[in-house]
């Protein structure tokens, strides 16, 4: 029962580490398709260990009836809520947006074009 605990509770928390501000559903859970493809073998992967008779006894694993696979997924949605719930106070607070940067503003006579072109030439020269 840990081992399902822990494995979905890290798959649900893994759609809500895509973004330190965004929460899930403004991002979309189904956005990314390598993401699906990777739940979804880790998964099966988890279902096939924890599922198939003698592959049970190996990892020591056993049957779950439905209470606890719903203690399972419940506990397992805790971690996923406690990250939304602190990105709605990053986004009332403004914790982590970065600033603006006008890049038309950035000239060769300024010390970063300065530097920038400088870095340049040597990277030019050491090739």
């Amino acid at each position: 029962m840990t081992i399902f605990h822990i494995v979905f509770a890290e798959l649900f928390r893994a759609y809500g580490s895509r973004s330190m501000r965004e929460s899930i559903f403004t991002i979309g859970p189904f956005s990314n398709k390598y993401m699906q493809y990777s739940v979804g073998a880790s998964l099966a992967a988890t279902l096939f260990i924890g599922l198939t008779p003698g592959v049970q006894q190996v990892f020591n694993m056993r049957y779950l009836d439905g209470r606890e696979w719903g203690l399972v997924l419940g506990l397992a949605c805790i971690p996923i809520t406690v990250d939304e719930l602190t990105k709605v106070v990053y986004r009332a607070l403004d914790f982590g947006k970065r600033p603006l940067v006008n890049t038309n503003q950035l000239s060769v006579n300024s010390p970063v074009g300065k530097s920038s072109a400088a870095e340049l030439r040597e990277i030019k020269v050491g090739l």
